[in-house]
């Protein structure tokens, strides 16, 4: 580098070599008392910095580009695998909430016990806190699934928690989206004080959720028949949960 710097100061002169100095900010022991802004001569540091603008900027749009990617990327081998960004919704998620949830139950009523047209909240349904929480997961910035947490309210109840409202857009299926959701979910629990077990409904038909669920250590206790009617059909639902201590 050294050599370098004085090739260019005689070929064309040590401004010129001072400039390249201060851009590359290479300073061990130059030739030169240029490689710092403090050290530098003040003509060439305005002429770097001039230079440079453009660069930096773009440098700067870049990070922050790059910052806002609500994506996780784990490199194998020569294969980028990107996994949905995790996180808990707040209320400016709300209409990206309130769009998923009324697709899931438009487009996908058959794995639903309510119906579109039911008298219940369509924004999220919980209250932000350790123990009532709605998480969402995202790819591209946009929201893709969701679940939520609520623990019971009664005195002699509180040792349980509702998981419900659980939906995974049919574009990202396969991916992973459903299971990253509920572990997220069930690593939040394990800090709520005095919770003991979590229990959801499922429909018995719906037995893609069924096995996802089961994977993650939720066991079935009950069924109750035809307790869903889809138009002219009956539906049993499948209650099932899972211990988080004993």
């Amino acid at each position: 580098m050294d050599f370098g710097l004085v090739l260019v100061a005689a070929l064309r002169g040590q401004a010129a070599a001072e400039e390249i100095q201060l851009a590359l900010e290479y300073a061990p022991e130059p030739p030169f008392q240029a490689g710092r802004p403090e050290d530098a001569p003040k003509d060439t540091l305005e002429v770097v910095r001039r230079r440079t603008e453009t660069l930096r900027a773009e440098r700067e749009r870049m990070i922050g580009a790059w910052r806002k990617l609500p994506l996780n990327l784990s490199d194998k081998g020569n294969d980028i695998i990107c996994t949905p960004l995790i996180r808990e919704l707040r209320q400016d998620d709300d209409a990206a909430y309130r769009s998923l949830w009324r697709d899931a139950l438009q487009q996908h009523a058959q794995y639903f016990r309510i119906a579109a047209g039911d008298n219940v909240p369509a924004g999220i349904p919980t209250r932000g806190a350790e123990d009532s929480f709605t998480l969402g997961a995202f790819e591209k910035n946009a929201l893709v699934g969701i679940v939520s947490l609520e623990r019971d309210r009664g005195v002699k109840l509180r040792h349980k928690a509702l998981l419900f409202r659980m939906f995974v857009a049919p574009e990202v299926a396969g991916r992973g989206v459903g299971k990253s959701l509920l572990q997220e979910a069930l690593c939040r629990t394990q800090d709520i004080d005095d919770l003991r077990y979590i229990h959801l409904t499922v429909l018995e038909r719906n037995q893609r959720a069924r096995a996802l669920y089961r994977s993650l250590g939720f066991v079935d206790f009950a069924l109750e028949p035809e307790a869903v009617r889809m138009d002219a059909d009956y539906v049993g639902e499948v209650q099932m949960m899972r211990f988080l201590r004993r």
